[in-house]
């Protein structure tokens, strides 16, 4: 059984097919879809209006209606000198305006004369219309449908360039199946992906200029091959431009990687270098300053010095502080100790006293005292006035309490002094102390601001930062290696062109006697065979001579160009894979024309190879008007009057 795609991926890298999927989504690469059938796009009608101004002034009203697939011609008589730039080539610009949302090549000043404009576009039976205002050449309006009941209904709605070329951008792409074309954009950072969408892509249906690509108007990045095998629908086409951009970013990136690594190894070797000399100087002028001035080291003592008397200095303070407390309360013992011995002897002499009295009388009422009472007092140790016994216990015990008062007046005060001796002896060592640490923060603080010792200190800045710095430019830089998915882009890669190559042959044989059949027709007829690769790489054969298709003549160019474009419809519609709109804009095919014969054969032939492909429909814009109606009739043109203007 034949793996699919997906599975031989996932089978040639080791992945699960799940794990395979996710991978190559996350790099925008996905498996390739079955081709749906997508509808012809028909113009149906083209109107404008607006307000002329300047050396021609005037209003503009125009309305092109019922138009339908086959040849339509915007013309004047500019050939007989009579009249041109009468606004034909304006009339193609407003289509691709409505059709692109982004104005390709419209006149600054026709825009700005613009006011209102509508374009109705059938793609198959359905019935389309871009409707906008044009306010400061800014429009501003809707995409809408019209149902089969009649009704119209919003797709979208902008009011701007940028949200108009977005609605129809979306609107587009959807409508005819097509996938915007990735291609990477080269960068001295590593390069970024660019995405061509719906103003890249419809660039396949405007032919003019001077023809130098045979699909759109852009040479870069492989957008005609891109083009190419979108709109004929080759199978892989799509993820073969995904993969193959996933590869280039990849490449890109390690290749930005591997210059940024070799520069800064260089860069590297270089600082190294550079670091080397610088420090080594740097550590001479350290061990000079080392020797001569004040090192880090002395001023690591005079700091632990300082820190030391300032916490000696602190414990005296508070060792003389709880002195001086202790002093206090011994002071207020040897005071109260004292008072109490005075206060004893001053008590023990007045009861002396008044022992040794003899009252004679009262001391109240002077009344003599009997001398009975003091018989008896000297008898019976009564007191002769209030009869009162006399105690001998208190004479008896004065003199131990005296001599307990006098100790503790001695002992209170020996304790006293001893403390005051502590307390100054204290204050003494606090004071030297604290003169010690003042004279250490001096020391510190001038050595900490002295010039050496600034000089030593940025020297020692210095020598650490250079060592910082070899350190950083010493570690090697491991070299870049690709992103663990490059091997299953490449296989991805691989495998898709395998299933496009293969399924490309057909394809582009078929369409390759198309272009040369259709080529013949338009008049190329020189031309003897056509080699157009899936490159949009085209190479013709004439006058038995092979030729690059940018050799050829604007002429040849201009059929070629349009029969491939028809070709890439036919081919496409026949095998039902082909995306192509189906419509064409041609502006001024007889410029690239020697006769007026050559132009309306050309014509004619275009006028008959379209009433024979179903969905097609051209546009032209040329100042030749007699070969233009010779060619397609009066009906299918829109002629400016000899000497006017087409609006």
């Amino acid at each position: 059984m034949t793996m699919s795609w997906l599975e031989t991926v996932a089978n040639d890298t080791g992945l699960s097919v799940t794990e395979a999927e996710s991978r190559l989504q996350r790099r925008g690469v996905y498996v390739d879809r079955p081709v749906r059938p997508t509808p012809k796009m028909t113009v149906s009608g083209i109107a404008f209006k607006g307000q002329k101004v300047g050396k021609v002034s005037g209003p503009i009203d125009f309305t092109w209606a019922d138009l339908s697939s086959g040849v339509w011609a915007v013309t004047s008589h500019g050939s007989l000198g009579k009249s041109n730039l009468v606004g034909k080539s304006s009339v193609l610009e407003v289509i691709l305006w409505c059709l692109r949302g982004d104005a390709k090549d419209l006149q600054e000043d026709v825009r700005s004369w613009l006011s209102w404009v509508q374009l109705s576009f059938n793609l198959d039976d359905r019935h389309h219309i871009v409707e906008f205002d044009v306010n400061d050449k800014r429009p501003n309006g809707v995409l809408k449908v019209i149902r089969p009941n009649g009704m119209p209904e919003v797709i979208d709605r902008f009011s701007s360039d940028d949200g108009f070329a977005a609605a129809m951008s979306r609107f587009m792409m959807s409508a005819f199946d097509l996938q915007s074309i990735p291609s990477r954009k080269n960068s001295d950072e590593g390069g970024s992906t660019v995405s061509h969408g719906w103003p890249a892509l419809s660039g396949a249906l405007y032919f003019g200029g001077d023809h130098k690509a045979l699909l759109g108007d852009v040479l870069m990045a492989g957008l005609p091959a891109r083009m190419l095998q979108l709109y004929i629908g080759l199978p892989w086409a799509s993820t073969v431009m995904q993969a193959g951009t996933a590869k280039k970013e990849i490449e890109q990136q390690l290749a930005y990687a591997s210059r940024t690594h070799s520069a800064r190894n260089e860069q590297g070797k270089e600082s190294r270098g550079r670091i080397t000399v610088q420090l080594e100087q740097a550590r001479r002028d350290l061990a000079l300053l080392n020797s001569t001035g004040i090192t880090a080291e002395s001023l690591d003592r005079l700091t632990v010095n300082a820190r030391e008397l300032s916490n000696q200095t602190l414990q005296l303070e508070q060792a003389t502080l709880g002195a001086a407390v202790e002093l206090a309360a011994l002071r207020g013992v040897a005071d109260g100790d004292q008072r109490a011995l005075r206060d004893l002897r001053e008590n023990l002499v007045t009861a002396a006293f008044f022992t040794g009295l003899q009252p004679s009388c009262c001391p109240r009422c002077e009344k003599a005292v009997p001398k009975a009472r003091i018989k008896r007092e000297s008898v019976e140790q009564s007191c002769s006035l209030c009869s009162e016994p006399i105690s001998q216990d208190g004479q008896d015990d004065s003199s131990e309490l005296l001599d307990e008062a006098e100790a503790r007046t001695v002992a209170s005060q020996a304790a006293y002094q001893a403390a005051k001796a502590i307390h100054r002896d204290l204050e003494a060592k606090t004071k030297t102390a604290s003169r010690n640490f003042s004279l250490a923060q001096e020391t510190l603080a001038s050595a900490s601001t002295s010039k050496s010792y600034q000089q030593q200190r940025e020297a020692e800045l210095l020598v650490a930062r250079l060592e910082g710095e070899m350190h950083a430019h010493s570690d090697p830089t491991p070299s870049p290696q690709p992103p663990e998915d490059a091997g299953l882009i490449d296989v991805a890669l691989k495998e898709a062109k395998k299933a496009f190559d293969e399924g490309k042959v057909d394809l582009m044989d078929k369409l390759n006697q198309e272009i040369l059949r259709l080529a013949n027709e338009f008049g190329a007829l020189g031309l003897e065979s056509i080699e157009l690769g899936s490159d949009a790489k085209m190479a013709v054969r004439k006058g038995n001579q092979k030729s690059a298709f940018s050799r050829l003549t604007p002429g040849e160019r201009l059929r070629l160009r349009i029969a491939t474009a028809i070709a890439l419809l036919r081919v496409g519609q026949n095998l039902g894979v082909g995306r192509h709109p189906g419509l064409l804009i041609i502006d001024s095919p007889g410029s690239e024309e020697t006769s007026e014969n050559d132009l309306a054969k050309l014509l004619t032939e275009l006028r008959r190879v379209a009433n024979e492909t179903q969905g097609l429909q051209i546009f032209i814009a040329s100042a030749n008007a007699p070969a233009v109606l010779k060619a397609l009739g009066e009906k299918q043109c829109r002629v400016a009057p000899e000497g006017g203007y087409v609006w």
